[in-house]
């Protein structure tokens, strides 16, 4: 699958989303305000965080009218949780736990080894003793995640770049 959508608007110009399933990977990279010249007026890649604040202030902020709040606050969630499933450094135990905790801010890595290592999760005891970072591990993306981002309304405009 490969799709690009335009779920919103932001004070700095028309936000575009590239989706792209190849193999096993799901990848999601976006950018506001493309230009021609291949600049951009907002950001560029990972900008889930940029649409967050967008939403959270309302200044500037428009859903396309072929999207609803929930729809991109779903995609928001799903960006989060499954982009680059075949680089995980945690197993599925090791990142469910992180996931339940606030990353306090600061080298996540580190964070991330003290924190498994206080709950007796690095190494995890259920993987053959796998030690958190210690190569990149695959986790399948579920059929359900896959068909939503599949049903998301393509985007009407063809964007400079995305």
């Amino acid at each position: 699958m490969q799709k690009v959508i335009h779920p919103c608007n932001t004070s700095d110009g028309k936000v575009f989303c590239a989706i792209k399933i190849n193999g096993d990977r799901l990848s999601i990279t976006g950018v506001v305000g493309p230009m021609r010249n291949g600049d951009c007026r907002g950001g560029c890649g990972q900008i889930d965080s940029t649409i967050e604040d967008a939403i959270a202030s309302d200044e500037g902020f428009i859903i396309h009218p072929l999207w609803t709040k929930e729809m991109l606050v779903k995609f928001l969630e799903i960006w989060d949780r499954w982009h680059l499933n075949d680089m995980k450094a945690g197993t599925v135990k090791q990142e469910d736990y992180l996931r339940s905790l606030t990353f306090p801010g600061g080298d996540h890595y580190t964070w991330a080894l003290q924190v498994l290592g206080d709950a007796g999760l690095n190494p995890d005891p259920d993987t053959f003793d796998y030690q958190y970072g210690s190569r990149w591990l695959k986790e399948e993306v579920p059929e359900s995640v896959i068909a939503f981002l599949e049903q998301l309304p393509d985007s009407p405009i063809t964007p400079a770049w995305v």
